[in-house]
């Protein structure tokens, strides 16, 4: 068992994480109102990155799971909302899904899933973070990690009934020239939705065509070198970046060095010892100078979920204890929590953890 113990602290402490996150002046989230007044803000659009999530949980059943989530008016989404594309490539587990207001073709909502941690493919390719290439070939110097280019790769071709995101897209914005279009995603699936989004609105100024976009991106982690950041910022398109203050799954104390002391994780003096040699010897390897990794400035919330029944340790003193501890504070649901959020309920089918009742 000792010899996995690197990949599972791996896994669970280094694939999704952030550095160097300033906290923006407003900890308030954005609300818009349209003719219907029908309320966009980070609950609502948090709730659709969670049943993005789902995915991972039902699979091969995806398209039933998401349609069942959204008939649901117990949740944020109210019932209000249809599916009209879904997609899934099993052997990376990298999954997505739009969804249409049905009371018109005004908002849409395209949601990617986050990391399934039971896929050593997928893992792999999170943690190819030794080099660095530009997601965009016309943009050399803004550079992405190589394994979260390969996952942009694969989610670039999903279809379904023939049709990739972008020729929904397309489609929706040609039938009515003032639709708005939201992407978000969790974690992992914040990061597709920075690199889809960010390709479509290029892709619309380059064919000179109008397109309102709009970015919801929780937890988000740092694949990015400074450029890509900078240049993404100025793109001219609403979005929003959340993180929890104490999320210490994205809060990453390995990448951002300076940071690495600060864990504040109740755990033995033995055990913070052997986490920071590993983040140390792992740091070394990573990308240095231009491009270095570094996170999108985001807001700051409070984490308000209590702490589960089953995280019953005092103080930290194994590798399989900090796994916990660490599995915990990445759950989705304390965004949807801390949010207000009405959550991913417990009666459909969802396993354990993915619903927002605390004992």
């Amino acid at each position: 068992m000792n010899r996995f113990y690197p990949l599972f602290i791996l896994l669970s402490c280094l694939f999704l994480m952030q550095c160097d996150t300033k906290e923006k002046k407003s900890s308030l989230p954005k609300v818009h109102h349209t003719k219907h007044k029908k309320i966009i803000d980070a609950k609502l659009m948090m709730t659709f990155a969670a049943i993005a999530d789902e995915m991972n949980e039902h699979e091969h059943d995806e398209k039933n799971t998401i349609e069942g989530y959204l008939k649901r008016k117990d949740l944020e989404t109210k019932g209000q909302w249809e599916m009209v594309w879904v997609a899934r490539n099993y052997e990376n587990s990298i999954s997505a899904f739009i969804a249409k207001l049905k009371e018109d073709n005004s908002k849409y909502v395209i949601a990617f899933s986050g990391t399934d941690l039971y896929n050593i493919f997928e893992d792999s390719k999170i943690l190819e973070l030794k080099d660095v290439e530009p997601l965009f070939e016309t943009m050399p110097d803004e550079k992405v990690s190589k394994g979260s280019k390969k996952l942009y790769e694969i989610l670039f071709k999903l279809r379904y009934q023939k049709k990739t995101i972008f020729e929904v897209i397309d489609h929706a914005r040609k039938e009515n020239p003032d639709a708005n279009f939201y992407f978000c995603g969790h974690s992992l699936g914040s990061t597709l939705a920075v690199y889809y989004s960010y390709f479509v609105k290029l892709r619309c100024i380059k064919n000179h065509m109008k397109i309102k976009m709009h970015l919801w991106a929780f937890a988000n982690p740092s694949f990015y070198n400074r450029e890509f950041v900078n240049q993404f910022l100025k793109t001219n398109f609403d979005k929003h970046f959340y993180s929890i203050k104490n999320d210490q799954v994205h809060m990453n104390y390995f990448w951002n060095m300076e940071n690495l002391y600060k864990i504040p994780y109740p755990m033995s003096d033995k055990l913070k010892e052997k986490i920071k040699k590993f983040g140390e010897d792992f740091a070394k390897k990573l990308p240095t100078e231009e491009d270095k990794y570094v996170s999108f400035p985001s807001i700051k919330i409070e984490n308000k979920i209590p702490v589960h029944e089953r995280i019953q340790e005092k103080k930290l003193k194994t590798k399989i204890d900090f796994i916990k501890w660490e599995v915990f504070n990445h759950n989705r649901n304390h965004y949807l929590y801390s949010l207000g959020g009405k959550c991913v309920p417990k009666d459909y089918n969802a396993p354990e953890g993915n619903y927002c009742h605390v004992k």
